[in-house]
């Protein structure tokens, strides 16, 4: 019988990915096995039919043969009393055999039940901890995900403060000039200047503002992941404790 080893914390994908190798190495071999045992299964059905029939058959002929003979027998045809007329024991004798033979295909049948239910619930515990490992993966994928979707945020935060540090100090310089009339060529380059910088951050802020919403999308996706990842971890220890199940039968 296929032992069954799953590890399900997460989303350690070491972890897991040990355990779906332990389920790969078996996967054609439970195929294999499954296709085998229920071509016995169909065969061992037709041979109990077969072995029905041919008592019935039998045991009507027998029947028959005996009711003749002893009719000779009444009618004084036959002198002497034929060992054949005392065959029924020896007719329920072999019913019993044959009884006891379909007893024991029936007993035979029900492992064969068992053992196919048992690789049928391993091959869906294989397929569960692989959607497990798929799972982890696009997990590790949206982490890595936000963490450089945060970091660029607060790139661009920083970004953002250190230009309307520099905006602030020019519109303090340009009211300083603005006094003197002899600086009016130099406040047109520092209001030019300040015009720019606030496109700039006004730019910039719209940028931040769509990663902020990436980022929410990214984030309730990887909860949705951690949703379905507690789903198929819970499949997989029902799934076990049925495998333990069937194999203690």
């Amino acid at each position: 019988m296929t032992a069954v080893t799953v590890t399900t914390t997460v989303p350690l994908k070491g972890k897991i990915e040990d355990n779906s190798a332990s389920y790969e190495s078996t996967s054609a071999h439970i195929i294999e096995e499954t296709e085998y045992v229920k071509k016995i299964r169909t065969t061992l059905e037709k041979i109990r039919n077969q072995i029905f029939k041919d008592e019935v058959r039998h045991n009507s002929t027998n029947h028959k043969q005996d009711a003749k003979h002893c009719r000779h027998v009444q009618n004084g045809f036959d002198s002497e009393v034929d060992p054949s007329c005392c065959s029924l024991d020896l007719l329920l004798e072999r019913i019993k055999g044959k009884d006891l033979q379909l007893l024991e295909m029936n007993k035979e049948n029900e492992v064969l039940k068992i053992k196919v239910n048992t690789l049928e619930k391993e091959q869906k515990l294989k397929q569960h901890v692989e959607n497990l490992n798929q799972i982890a993966e696009k997990l590790e994928e949206r982490h890595n995900q936000i963490t450089e979707l945060e970091n660029l945020v607060q790139r661009m935060e920083q970004e953002k403060r250190t230009l309307l540090e520099k905006k602030l100090s020019l519109e303090n310089k340009l009211l300083h000039l603005k006094s003197s009339a002899t600086y009016a060529k130099s406040c047109q380059d520092l209001q030019k200047e300040i015009s720019l910088l606030q496109e700039q951050i006004s730019h910039l802020q719209f940028v931040i503002h769509s990663q902020h919403q990436s980022l929410r999308s990214v984030i309730q996706e990887m909860e949705g992941l951690k949703n379905n990842l507690k789903e198929q971890d819970k499949r997989i220890e029902d799934l076990k404790e049925k495998v333990n199940i069937l194999e203690a039968q």
